[in-house]
């Protein structure tokens, strides 16, 4: 109980001391441990489990062509302990207290943001903040007929909370996508007894919610949305430069610069980014992201990965927390769209949750036992490979991290944070981000 419930809680926590560094060190910890815990003896891999090590492969033979194989590196050390941890908790049972857990995650999320606003709560943006609350609530409303009434009570009052901190308390852009939450809502309290009166309800207050959002935020979020449309066109025309298979894992930031006007071409006149120097990170659209790094090749990898899930969740016999977990999966591809949830820890955490509980009970494809030795000595060289490299790159980013706040303070001290800059690179000369900070 303690694990499953530190493992939902650990972002939140976590986000105190040093936000997202030592948020990755948690995912790499907890995947260290379910690995030392399972495999004792004994392993199993389904098709979904055999697929992912398949995009894995993919992803760091596509290194060998990347245009910044250094960035592919940094991105693979950060997937590592995500694939590590779906590989266990897919083929365990494991998520009795689940529903729990993801409301005590909720009510810390919203405690810390009542608590520390300027930072978001520790998310250190507004829109991380939401897609967590969006894609967690589901799963905090997964109960199965409980014998007592204190935990839907407080649930229901957490959810309520989520609720009215997405449509009135946030700032963020994407409040249209906020109001998915009430039809997940109205899904699972009413699940198996939907009639046409409820799909009318449920119709009615999405519309409404979205019609005012529109009308009091509409500027705003036209001008995010074309913003997003603008950096997926660009790095569409940069997958066109390798269509099949990408021009490399990390490849994004390095060849983006190379395709950041590319929509002026069609549109001179138009651009709502502008500065050709903005550092956009991400293209905000995990779709063409995936396209631009691994191709067509490494986007039907994902895809086949997708389908099995939800092949297998057709096919078995569901309950309530099943169903819950493919909302919140659904409700992260959704996000994906507009913006980058598998970028980031905490949400891309829950991804892994949700998937894990969707791929119980899938037939093993290979499967075998080892003495406990054998089991031992693997289960110890990956968990030392996982953890000590999420360490080291933390390392790293905390310098990284020093050195953006020493030069943002007033009266910077540019040689201190270039100083603090220098750390990180020597640390951890891979990420992007550090050598082009270094350079400017």
């Amino acid at each position: 109980m303690f694990l499953k419930l530190g493992a939902a809680t650990a972002f939140v926590v976590a986000a105190l001391v040093l936000g997202n560094d030592l948020r990755y060190i948690a995912v790499a910890l907890l995947s260290v441990a379910a690995l030392v815990i399972v495999n004792r003896g004994t392993w199993s891999i389904g098709p979904s489990g055999l697929i992912l090590l398949g995009c894995l492969a993919y992803f760091i033979l596509a290194l060998s062509w990347s245009l910044d194989w250094r960035q592919g590196v940094n991105q693979l050390v950060l997937i590592a302990p995500f694939a590590v941890l779906y590989l266990v908790l897919s083929r365990s049972d494991v998520f009795r207290f689940l529903p729990q857990a993801a409301s005590v995650s909720l009510l810390g999320a919203l405690i810390l943001y009542l608590i520390f606003p300027e930072i978001e709560g520790g998310f250190g943006n507004r829109n991380f903040i939401v897609e967590f609350l969006i894609i967690t609530l589901p799963l905090s409303l997964a109960w199965k007929e409980p014998r007592r009434w204190i935990f839907p009570v407080i649930s229901s009052g957490v959810a309520l909370w989520t609720v009215w901190h997405l449509g009135v308390q946030s700032e963020s852009k994407i409040l249209a996508f906020a109001v998915m939450p009430f039809l997940i809502l109205g899904l699972i309290v009413v699940w198996g007894k939907i009639d046409r009166a409820t799909y009318t309800v449920i119709a009615l207050a999405v519309g409404n919610i979205v019609a005012w959002t529109i009308a009091l935020k509409g500027r705003a979020l036209l001008s995010s949305g074309f913003a997003r449309a603008e950096v997926a066109f660009n790095t569409l025309m940069m997958w066109l430069d390798a269509p099949y298979f990408g021009n490399g894992s990390g490849s994004f930031n390095y060849g983006y610069n190379f395709h950041q006007e590319d929509h002026l071409r069609f549109l001179p006149d138009y651009s709502v980014i502008g500065h050709f120097t903005m550092y956009v990170g991400t293209a905000h659209n995990e779709i063409a992201q995936i396209l631009s790094e691994h191709g067509i090749f490494g986007l039907l990898l994902v895809q086949l990965f997708l389908l099995i899930l939800f092949w297998h969740w057709r096919k078995k016999e569901r309950d309530t927390l099943d169903c819950a977990a493919m909302w919140s999966l659904g409700l992260i591809l959704w996000l994906s769209l507009i913006g980058f949830p598998l970028h980031n820890a905490a949400t891309a955490f829950i991804a892994v949750v949700s998937a894990s509980v969707i791929a119980r009970g899938e037939r093993a494809w290979l499967a075998g036992s080892a003495c406990k030795p054998i089991a031992a000595y693997t289960g110890g060289v990956v968990s030392a490979l996982v953890l000590g490299t999420t360490l080291y790159y933390s390392v790293s980013q905390y310098h990284l991290n020093m050195a953006r706040a020493i030069i943002n303070a007033p009266n910077a001290d540019s040689l201190h944070a270039f100083a603090e800059n220098t750390k990180a690179y020597d640390t951890w000369p891979f990420d992007q981000l550090t050598r082009r900070q270094l350079i400017m």
